[in-house]
C-alpha cells in the first residue's frame, strides 16, 4: 500500500548545556492510503483510514559523545514524546527512547565498539482501539534489523484484494505499537575516508504491548562499509544476514544509505 501525507512542522530547541538540548514541535498532517484493500480481520479495519492528526511533542537530548560525526567516546540519550489530539482525527500518545554507548580502545585507536537500543511504545486514545498506521512503529531494514527486507519484522495482517479479474489474499505489514531494538557494533577507521563494520542486530515488533514475547525477536549478522563522500557526506553499505528468518524473509540483504554519525 502507499501512504500519501501533507502536512507542517514547527520545531523550537533550546541548549541548556554543553551537553544538554530540549526541543518542542507542533505539527499538522493529513494521511491518505491507497492500494490498501480491506482487512479480513474487522479489528483492523479502521486503520484503512487515517485522516488527519494535531501533534504536539517535546524531546530531552543529552549527548556526551566526543565527535559529532565519528565518535569512540561517550554516550547519546534521546527521550521523545508526542501526542495527538487537539481536535483532529486520531488521538494517540508515543514514547519513544534512543541510547547509543561508545566505548574506544585506547591501545588500538583504531577500533571502537558502539551499543545502541531504541525503544518505542504508541497507545491509542479516545474511541479509537489502534494507533493509525502512519504513526506506528515498523521493524526490517538498514536502519532497524538489517539482513530483513524494509518493514519486513513483525505484525502481518491478511487482506483481501482484486486484481486481473480475480480475488485473492495478501499479507500486509501492519506495524506495532510496541517495538524493541538493539545493535552491536564494531568499528575500524581505516583511514580518514573509510570506515570497516561489523555489526549484529536483534529487534522485535509488537501489535501491542500485551503480545510481547521474548521468541519474536529477529536476528541478524553482518558487514559493512562507511564512506566519506565530498559533497554527499557520509554514506554507509552493508550486508546483513538473517540469523532466524520467516520463510518468507529471505537469506541476506545489501542496505544502502546515508547516515548523520559515520
Amino acid at each position: 500500500f502507499t501512504i500519501k501525507q501533507q502536512g507542517a512542522r514547527i520545531r523550537l530547541g533550546k541548549r541548556l548545556s554543553t551537553n544538554i538540548t530540549v526541543q518542542t514541535y507542533f505539527g499538522f498532517a493529513d494521511v491518505s492510503i491507497d492500494n490498501l484493500d480491506t482487512f479480513v480481520d474487522p479489528k483492523l479495519r479502521e486503520l484503512e483510514d487515517d485522516g488527519t492528526s494535531h501533534t504536539w511533542g517535546w524531546s530531552f537530548i543529552r549527548n556526551t559523545a566526543n565527535h559529532y560525526l565519528d565518535p569512540t567516546d561517550g554516550t547519546r540519550f534521546q527521550f521523545n514524546n508526542e501526542w495527538a489530539g487537539l481536535g483532529g482525527d486520531n488521538e494517540y500518545v508515543k514514547f519513544q527512547t534512543d541510547i547509543t554507548l561508545y566505548y574506544g580502545i585506547k591501545k588500538f585507536e583504531k577500533i571502537s565498539f558502539s551499543f545502541n537500543n531504541r525503544n518505542g511504545y504508541a497507545i491509542p486514545l479516545g474511541d479509537k482501539k489502534f494507533v493509525p498506521l502512519s504513526a506506528r512503529f515498523f521493524a526490517g531494514g538498514g536502519t532497524t534489523v538489517r539482513g530483513y527486507d524494509n518493514r519486513d519484522v513483525g505484525p502481518r495482517a491478511t487482506t483481501f484484494q482484486r486484481a486481473f479479474g480475480r480475488n485473492f489474499f495478501d499479507k500486509e505489514a501492519v506495524g506495532g505499537e510496541f517495538r524493541i531494538l538493539n545493535t552491536l557494533e564494531a568499528k575500524y577507521k581505516l583511514n580518514d575516508i573509510m570506515r570497516l563494520y561489523t555489526f549484529a542486530d536483534g529487534g522485535g515488533l509488537w501489535l501491542d504491548i500485551d503480545d510481547f514475547e521474548i521468541d519474536d525477536f529477529k536476528y541478524s549478522v553482518g558487514i559493512g562499509v562507511g564512506l566519506q563522500v565530498p559533497f554527499l557526506g557520509p554514506l554507509r553499505i552493508d550486508y546483513g544476514f538473517p540469523l532466524n528468518p520467516d520463510d518468507h524473509q529471505g537469506s541476506g540483504r545489501l542496505h544502502l544509505q546515508s547516515l548523520i554519525n559515520f
